[in-house]
């Protein structure tokens, strides 16, 4: 809520002067870009440096690797006036699917409900974010502005309703769900795309972080396993610190090189692998135990 509140002064006291010194992606800031954004997925990434996972999932990795260079390859050549908003779109399910996922894993809703909140979250953010990459003004949305204050007003009411089905841990979690997608939809309509976007990438990149620490942790409790996150370990370092250090450390040179094509690849090697390799039974599921101690 701290860039609502920030939007809301700038525009009364002001007149808007911090957003039109706002760069329009938070990753034109590079000291942010190098905490939020491609270091989570490095962090991701890292987990298969432990050998038991890698013999485990060499199939999937291999053919995931294939499969995006040549996704990457035709939709680039193909769409390349969608190429863009395809990846905004991409990234926003992701993104979504991996917090409403948690809320369903922790939250004991039911499936029909859960999917309701995650599809109503998808479709009013990438309706917003593709129209607003199309017209490049929040200003110039016309009917879209009002279909998407539809769909927040929406949103809350069926949040609103739906949380008697939570658990108390689920429901602050959904709460957090719905304050994220709310807030990011009304900074986008207000003209600051890069506090929005920032208000997704730090609550989803937290989580992720949390996801990954809590695993390591579990599955180097008695033996190092990863041995990318071996010597930090030994030196007692705790294991979310060290998942943190290694996702920085790993994304930093393609970060500070803007290699722009290692990242995009990695980008959605990331997407494409956390599908599927977090669904019940595989061996990151099981090995890192329960999310919610």
């Amino acid at each position: 809520m701290i860039f609502i509140l920030l939007a809301v002064v700038d525009a009364t006291f002001f007149n808007s002067q911090i957003q039109s010194f706002l760069p329009k992606r938070y990753d034109h800031i590079l000291w942010l870009n190098l905490i939020f954004g491609q270091p989570h997925i490095w962090a991701s990434a890292s987990l298969y440096f432990d050998k038991h996972y890698f013999q485990h999932y060499k199939t999937q990795l291999i053919s995931t690797s294939i499969f995006v260079i040549l996704f990457l390859l035709i939709t680039r050549f193909t769409l390349p006036n969608s190429f863009w908003a395809l990846g905004i779109s991409l990234t926003l399910i992701h993104t979504l699917g991996q917090q409403y996922g948690v809320s369903y894993l922790i939250g004991g809703v039911k499936k029909n409900t859960f999917l309701t909140s995650r599809w109503i979250g998808y479709l009013s953010l990438i309706l917003l974010t593709c129209t607003l990459y199309i017209t490049r003004d929040p200003n110039n949305l016309g009917i879209i502005r009002y279909i998407i204050i539809l769909l927040i007003l929406t949103q809350i009411v069926f949040t609103l309703y739906e949380l008697k089905a939570f658990s108390t841990v689920g429901k602050l979690f959904h709460q957090m769900n719905l304050a994220m997608t709310v807030s990011s939809s009304l900074l986008f309509l207000a003209g600051y795309p890069v506090f929005a976007l920032l208000v997704l990438r730090i609550i989803h990149d937290t989580t992720a972080f949390a996801i990954y620490s809590k695993h390591n942790a579990t599955r180097n409790k008695q033996f190092f396993n990863n041995f990318a996150l071996r010597p930090l370990l030994k030196s007692a370092t705790p294991a979310w610190v060290a998942t943190v250090l290694v996702g920085v450390f790993l994304a930093a040179p393609a970060t500070l090189w803007d290699l722009i094509y290692i990242n995009m690849f990695i980008t959605y090697w990331h997407y494409a692998m956390e599908s599927f390799a977090w669904k019940r039974p595989s061996l990151l599921r099981t090995n890192m135990g329960s999310f919610v101690p």
